[in-house]
């Protein structure tokens, strides 16, 4: 499973960090996929919070896929739970989770041709931040000193040491983190070098569209949230 979904992957890891919440309470599991919901704030419909470390027990493989047909937006709703749902354009769907480290995580949803809805990226979002605010990267930085700017570097190198030499040669580096912001994403692509991930490539996208493969010049997915939804 493992092997057929990295084959997939178009894009890299986009993973991004969050905010503050509600007290932790272990999140409903088996719970039915809500009804959308655009204008109540998240803080009134999240009761309950998960970790990051419940979230990529979840979900194993944090890979971007063209078009991957798991997990599911009840497989989510399952396993973490779904309390907040938003739909802020057609073909676009989101649910928001608190998680106790901070933050906010985003999973966003596609659907294309079929009736159900695939996971296609999540996000953790630690604060409200735009690509200003980004401090500057630097070629060949490594991901342990990228920790002391990005705290999603942490999830990074972790993904990247569970299995190193898959992305070894691998070219173009097809390893990367993203960074979710207020005007857009921020996307930094690794290599393999001496045994460590480095910096390979750094990139800046003043929108929030996001990658769907050989759907992408039919279906653009604009992936921008609600206002009323980053953290406090």
């Amino acid at each position: 499973m493992r092997a057929r979904i990295r084959s997939m992957v178009a894009v890299g890891l986009l993973v991004l960090l969050f905010s503050a919440c509600s007290p932790a309470i272990s999140p409903p599991t088996g719970t039915p996929v809500p009804d959308v919901d655009n204008t109540t704030p998240w803080q009134e419909l999240c009761t309950t919070t998960i970790t990051l470390e419940q979230f990529i027990a979840s979900f194993e493989e944090p890979f971007i896929s063209e078009i991957s047909l798991k997990p599911t937006i009840e497989d989510v709703a399952g396993s973490i739970g779904i309390e907040c749902l938003r739909s802020p354009r057609e073909g676009v769907w989101y649910s928001v989770h608190p998680v106790r480290e901070g933050g906010l995580v985003y999973c966003f949803y596609h659907s294309f041709l079929f009736e159900e809805k695939y996971l296609l990226a999540y996000f953790w979002v630690p604060k409200k931040a735009s690509l200003a605010d980004c401090p500057e990267i630097q070629k060949e930085m490594t991901l342990s000193q990228l920790k002391r700017l990005f705290p999603q570097a942490e999830l990074w190198e972790k993904s990247w040491n569970a299995d190193p030499e898959f992305w070894k040669g691998s070219t173009p580096p097809h390893f990367s983190g993203s960074v979710y912001l207020t005007d857009g994403i921020l996307r930094i692509a690794f290599q393999e070098n001496d045994g460590q991930a480095t910096v390979a490539a750094v990139s800046k996208r003043d929108n929030h569209f996001m990658n769907l493969g050989i759907l992408d010049a039919h279906s653009p997915y604009n992936g921008e949230i609600l206002p009323l939804d980053w953290p406090e």
